[in-house]
């Protein structure tokens, strides 16, 4: 449902700005949802100014609420990203993942995530070129007289690219 997902944006003042998703397998509805929740993301995201030395790591707290059939899917997603190497411009960054779900409040009852990742960062450019996540979430929820468990493991490939308007 979501191979082949393709965001349109700009970079405005350094930050990432979402202006559409184009997909074929997905409604109008599924993809607002989407674009709301990948830009919360990207509105947490920036690097400071200093520049990292190889080893030193920064790290995110990201509140994200998902709306799910009149009710909200709460958790903060904390990101530490880690500096591995600099070549030829580009920083290549490890990514550690923890989702922290919130049960007040909430239609999960319990939940866990954890991943690993990594990042190929254009310095001029101030670009991620590739961003490669591996997540594995686990959630026992009830939406109205309905129990519901997932076991989801994902695997999220980014490429982005630079063109002219």
């Amino acid at each position: 449902l979501l191979v082949g997902l393709k965001y349109l944006g700009n970079i405005v003042n350094n930050r990432i700005v979402l202006d559409d998703i184009k997909s074929d397998k997905l409604s109008t509805k599924y993809k607002e949802m989407i674009l709301d929740a990948t830009q919360k993301v990207f509105n947490q995201l920036s690097f400071p100014q200093a520049f990292l030395k190889i080893g030193e790591s920064i790290s995110y707290s990201t509140p994200v609420t998902i709306p799910m059939n009149g009710q909200e899917l709460i958790f903060d997603l904390k990101t530490k990203y880690t500096l591995s190497s600099i070549k030829y411009g580009q920083a290549y960054l490890d990514i550690d993942i923890t989702m922290l779900f919130d049960s007040k409040g909430n239609v999960i009852s319990s939940g866990t995530g954890v991943g690993s990742g990594k990042i190929e960062y254009n310095i001029e450019n101030q670009l991620f070129v590739n961003y490669e996540t591996n997540l594995q979430m686990k959630l026992d929820f009830n939406i109205e007289d309905t129990y519901i468990h997932i076991d989801q493991r994902s695997i999220s490939l980014q490429q982005s690219y630079l063109s002219e308007k």
